[in-house]
């Protein structure tokens, strides 16, 4: 099973301007696994844990109501919905909301008003409310919990977690990765190099995306715990940098 995340993600097209409510048989506003966008995510987490779990609820909510759809420029319909109807799951008119504004339409469903916000100021006003703990990068889904709200580190797309990683294993204190290889170096892909990031991440305090590709920012992560270690500094990983790994 995998961490899953909800959003309003298109209109009907594919694009960002469509009729009112999800006339796309349930996918603009939507759950999906979790995946690594390419801005890069942050993270923020609700300071009261039985709000996570009802913020979470708040998106599964709006992604099964299909009077709710994608819209960006009828935006701030959803909101003023969810004043009539009192919650999201009860909104029987169609209606469109974006990615920001749902957002915010499930942090008013559990009490927390937030003024209009997009994705270039969201972190700021989510923070500026008190509820939240620091901001913190994403490189691993591990690091999710259930109800983290997900914001680009530039303009571009928020989400919530429906299902963190505390859902599908309580404590993940062991790297989930299978290492196959003897040696991992530039430029190899898969499980064995999602192994490798881990374990820096775990072992050298490092903030590497885990997508199983050894490039520029993974060789040096590498170097650097090479170089703690009074190793080789060579950026490949032989015998000798896995036994300091494990």
């Amino acid at each position: 099973m995998a961490v899953m995340i909800g959003s309003a993600r298109h209109d009907e097209n594919g694009g960002i301007n469509g009729k009112a409510g999800d006339q796309a048989n349930g996918t603009e506003v939507s759950m999906q696994d979790f995946y690594f966008h390419k801005k890069g995510w942050i993270a923020l987490r609700l300071k009261n844990k039985k709000l996570r779990k009802k913020l979470a609820q708040a998106m599964i909510d709006a992604c099964t109501n299909n009077h709710i759809g994608y819209g960006q420029n009828t935006r701030y319909q959803i909101f003023n919905a969810f004043k009539k109807y009192g919650k999201i799951k009860n909104i029987k008119k169609n209606v469109n909301g974006d990615c920001s504004e749902t957002v915010r339409t499930c942090l008013a469903e559990i009490g927390i008003e937030v003024k209009d916000f997009t994705t270039w100021n969201e972190v700021d006003a989510l923070l500026s409310t008190g509820a939240f703990e620091k901001a913190f990068v994403v490189t691993d889904p591990a690091q999710l919990q259930t109800g983290d709200v997900l914001v680009t580190r530039s303009k571009g797309h928020t989400a919530i977690v429906t299902k963190g990683a505390n859902i599908l294993s309580k404590v993940i204190t062991k790297n989930p990765y299978r290492l196959s290889q003897s040696v991992i170096k530039r430029n190899d892909k898969g499980e064995s190099v999602k192994w490798l990031q881990w374990q820096l991440n775990k072992k050298n305090k490092s903030n590497l995306t885990i997508d199983g590709v050894f490039g520029g920012n993974t060789e040096k992560v590498v170097k650097s715990f090479q170089r703690k270690k009074k190793l080789t500094v060579d950026g490949i990983v032989g015998a000798n940098t896995l036994k300091k790994l494990k």
